[in-house]
C-alpha cells in the first residue's frame, strides 16, 4: 500500500465524486459506516488500488478535512477492518476536532519557519551590506554575495556569480558551496550560453 500511494500523491489523482477527492474539493467529512464493495468501487484508481483496498478489509471509513481560513489543506482518513466495529457521528466529530487542532499547530509552524527565513535574509543582507562598506576588495564582495544567495534561497546547496564581460561572454567570480557538496560550476561561458547567458540575454530566469 505504501509503495502504490508513493506513486500517487497527486490529489487530480483522487475521484472528485467520493472518499479523499470529494472531501478535498468540498472542505466537507465524509463518513462511511459500513464499506461495501461498490463503494470501494467509486474511490479506487484503478484495478491494482481496488484489489490493495479489498486486501485490506475495510469495513467502515472517515474522512476528516483540515480546513485552514477556508482552505482544504489536507484530509484525515480513519478505517476500521473486519469485526472492528463501525464509526459514527461521535467519531466523526471528534476527527472533527482533532483536524481544527492540527491545522493550527501547522499553520503555526508555518509562521515560524517564515519568521525564521526572514530572519536568515535579513542576516545574509547585512552582512553584504557591512562587506560593502568595509571593504574595496571585489573578490570579497563577490563571495559574500554568492554565499549570501545561498541564505536567501533557504541554504541552497550551491551558488555561482557570473560577471558579464563586455565580450557578452560570463565568467564565475563566486563560488559558495556547502560542505561536503561538489558542484563543477563552468567558469567561464560565451555570449548566449547555458542558462547563464540565456538569463542574461532575456534579463529574466
Amino acid at each position: 500500500m505504501d509503495e502504490y500511494y508513493a506513486t500517487h500523491i497527486d490529489a487530480r489523482a483522487y475521484s472528485p465524486a467520493a472518499g479523499i477527492g470529494r472531501v478535498l474539493r468540498t472542505g466537507e467529512p465524509s463518513l462511511v459506516p459500513q464499506v461495501s464493495l461498490e463503494w470501494l468501487r467509486s474511490v479506487a484508481h484503478d484495478d491494482a488500488h481496488l484489489a490493495l483496498l479489498r486486501n485490506i478489509g475495510v469495513t467502515s471509513m472517515l474522512h476528516a478535512p483540515l480546513l485552514l481560513r477556508g482552505r482544504t489543506i489536507g484530509v484525515l482518513t480513519l478505517a476500521r477492518t473486519q469485526d472492528s466495529g463501525r464509526y459514527g457521528a461521535a467519531d466523526l466529530a471528534v476527527a472533527e476536532e482533532l483536524c481544527d487542532r492540527a491545522a493550527v499547530a501547522i499553520e503555526n509552524a508555518r509562521l515560524f519557519e517564515e519568521s525564521e527565513r526572514r530572519g536568515r535574509e535579513g542576516q545574509a543582507m547585512a552582512d553584504v551590506a557591512r562587506v560593502l562598506a568595509e571593504t574595496l576588495d571585489p573578490a570579497l564582495v563577490w563571495q559574500r554575495i554568492a554565499a549570501g544567495v545561498r541564505t536567501l534561497l533557504d541554504d541552497a546547496p550551491s551558488a555561482a556569480l557570473y560577471y558579464l564581460e563586455s565580450t557578452g561572454a560570463v565568467r564565475a567570480v563566486a563560488v559558495s558551496t556547502e560542505t561536503g557538496v561538489h558542484f563543477d560550476w563552468t567558469h567561464r561561458l560565451p555570449q548566449g550560453a547555458g542558462m547563464v547567458g540565456l538569463a542574461i540575454g532575456k534579463r529574466k530566469i
